[in-house]
């Protein structure tokens, strides 16, 4: 789960950052603001702490995921090569989108077999 995080992380911060760079505009940083908040919950995952901050990012991706999944279809316009406005903040945010959709989809899986996992008693 932390690997998974980290690279989820290190995928915003890369697309956030590269946004702002090639767009010359402060709105792609968000997704690099979403990918630091999810790597500060990731350093310390171990684990005893894995349920409650694998959950804590999951459910972060997930809101990532839902405040940026109107940006999904507004970006084919812009990958067909048509004239719109803004169009790094797009890219970016549709690939925010899609990065926190593949990521809540796997760290479910995760969580529900850390969740069901058999306790020890030791």
């Amino acid at each position: 789960m932390k690997q998974r995080t980290m690279i989820a992380a290190g995928v915003l911060v890369l697309i956030g950052t590269g946004g702002i760079v090639v767009g010359r505009e402060s709105g792609p940083g968000v997704a690099a603001f979403f990918g630091l908040a999810l790597m500060a919950l990731a350093l310390p995952m171990g684990e005893g702490r894995e349920k409650v901050l694998g959950t804590v990012a999951s459910v972060l991706a997930l809101l990532g995921m839902i405040g940026t999944a109107a940006y999904v279809p507004r970006a084919f316009p812009v990958v067909a090569g048509q004239v719109v406005d803004h169009p790094a903040r797009i890219v970016v945010l549709a690939g925010m989108a899609v990065t926190c959709l593949i990521y809540v989809t796997l760290s479910i899986r995760s969580l529900v077999r850390i969740f069901m996992a058999p306790h020890s008693t030791e």
